[in-house]
């Protein structure tokens, strides 16, 4: 007579993490819940949901709760958040999801220069953390920044920089109380270390992965028929120093003429890239796309000659991995991550910051050389995908959850 072993329960995850939406750590939540699940875990994403506005505050104080929706193609627990509060942005929702987070048994944080972390540490929960930038250093890259943006976002900006001791004191309480902490790049990892105060050794790199089966070459020269350079980003992002990338095209402009440059993701007033364009004369080459859907970005990627970022600061620099991964080569300023991701010379170029004659005169080289364009494409298809595939970066997760988490059955 055989004897049936019980079936052993999925393990559960809570993954703290951005809400839906367009970026680098949205992209990386969707790509890390499908990993996961498909290696038996339970995913639970956890994120704030819409600001309350001020008339509802007192009610929101006394009842508001987490509600469950869909995302990532999963059950998600969404709580929302006083906006403009930005040292109670996570603590409140922190005791509103306190009973909803029971129950599971690993607790894993994705986060920029927010403080989700909280929603852990205040419960006593541990906890692995995955950190993309610092409040202080968030603060930094806007400070001084040379792309307009809202009259909103600066001014809110200028309130929350007032804030900022004290919300590195509290970055630093959350930060304390990780299992595991790593950056998601080496440059992150040497803010972090400064930031807390903890041990080099206790502060890890693990780099942002992609899913190089979406992310791949495709048939370049079966549908080409413009050229053009391609930005991805925030575009809004006064870090991303849009104005930059307008001065470098123009430089290469009047030598390539028959090449746009292509601009992709959210811009929230266009009114003075259309002048700058127009002052510029390279109106008539700027095309602005917007928020494409993944299969129209991924097209993008793989018929662009180039993919360029002009940052003034970058954690990591996510377009760039998924560029290398169609088989683009992709140019860009030594802003922090991206100098870990582009090989010099291999993979692409890497540039000062600041400088728009660097910046134009490498998109030019790989622009007048088509063999160097190919060899530079192939590279970086090979280099992603053996530093970055989501394969090998899933693993290392799931090493840190053994790490922080012992008790895991193997």
């Amino acid at each position: 007579m055989t004897t049936c072993r019980p079936r052993r329960r999925a393990l559960r995850v809570c993954l703290a993490t951005f809400a839906p939406g367009h970026g680098g750590l949205q992209t990386v939540t969707a790509n890390l819940c499908r990993y996961l699940t498909g290696r038996g875990y339970e995913v639970t994403p956890l994120y704030l949901g819409p600001p309350v506005p001020t008339r509802r505050i007192a009610r929101y104080l006394l009842f508001g709760s987490p509600r469950w929706e869909e995302a990532w193609g999963r059950p998600a627990l969404a709580v929302d958040h006083l906006a403009h509060l930005e040292l109670l942005r996570y603590l409140i929702p922190a005791l509103k999801v306190r009973g909803s987070l029971r129950g599971f048994d690993v607790y894993h944080v994705i986060r920029g220069a927010n403080l989700a972390e909280a929603l852990f540490a205040v419960n006593g929960h541990r906890f692995v953390d995955w950190v993309a930038t610092t409040v202080a250093d968030e603060r930094r890259s806007q400070s001084g920044a040379t792309s307009p943006g809202s009259a909103g976002r600066r001014m809110l900006a200028s309130v929350n920089g007032c804030l900022e001791p004290l919300l590195q004191r509290q970055e630093r309480w959350v930060l304390r109380r990780a299992a595991i902490v790593d950056g998601i790049s080496g440059y992150v990892r040497r803010q972090l270390v400064e930031v807390t105060g903890l041990p080099p050794l206790r502060v890890g790199v693990l780099h942002l992965p992609v899913d190089t089966r979406v992310f791949a070459p495709g048939n370049r020269d079966g549908r080409r028929q413009t050229r053009y350079v391609l930005a991805v980003g925030r575009l809004d992002d006064p870090r991303k120093n849009l104005p930059l990338l307008i001065e470098a095209f123009a430089r290469i402009s009047p030598r390539n003429p028959e090449v746009e440059l292509r601009l992709v993701g959210p811009l929230e007033d266009r009114t003075w890239l259309d002048a700058r364009d127009r002052t510029l004369g390279i109106a008539h080459q700027v095309r602005y796309l917007g928020e494409l859907s993944l299969p129209e970005l991924v097209r993008q990627y793989q018929d662009a000659e180039a993919v360029v970022l002009s940052s003034r600061q970058e954690g990591f620099g996510m377009a760039l991995v998924e560029a290398m991964a169609c088989g683009t080569p992709v140019v860009s300023t030594r802003c922090g991550g991206p100098e870990e991701i582009v090989r010099d010379g291999i993979t692409g170029f890497l540039t000062p910051v600041g400088d728009a004659g660097a910046l134009a005169e490498a998109a030019e080289r790989i622009l007048s050389d088509r063999a160097l364009r190919a060899s530079m494409g192939r590279a970086a298809r090979e280099d992603v995908c053996n530093r970055f595939a989501m394969e090998v970066i899933g693993a290392q997760v799931l090493r840190r959850y053994h790490e922080a988490y012992p008790e895991l059955p193997e």
